[in-house]
């Protein structure tokens, strides 16, 4: 892993067959120097959730986290229901953080 980053930027594209959304499917890696996290998700669900989670629970020094999810699908995919946003909203403002002082911000763009 990567100990010492300050800046993560995740730009997801797409869902592997394999993301089940468990977060025991993620390392806890020590974010000893995380800062600031940028997310967009580009498919239109809100399985990045778990990933999420192990950011703010590990990151002790972490300031602000911006997460967008991007309403652009592809034919494939269908936008994400307003009920959902709100939802994945209320799961990951309520989720504990490791930094009492970080700000988190979603926005559905």
């Amino acid at each position: 892993m990567f100990p010492k980053v300050e800046t993560l930027f995740l730009h997801v594209g797409y869902k592997s067959d394999d993301e089940s959304g468990e977060e025991s499917n993620f390392p806890n890696p020590p974010l000893l120097h995380l800062k600031r996290v940028e997310i967009n998700r580009l498919i239109c669900d809100v399985s990045i959730i778990p990933v999420i989670r192990v950011l703010l629970r590990n990151g002790g020094v972490l300031e602000n986290m911006v997460i967008r999810f991007i309403q652009s699908c592809n034919a494939r995919g269908k936008p994400l229901k307003p009920e959902m946003f709100s939802l994945a909203e209320e799961k990951v403002m309520s989720m504990p953080k490791a930094s009492h002082t970080a700000q988190v911000i979603i926005r559905q763009v």
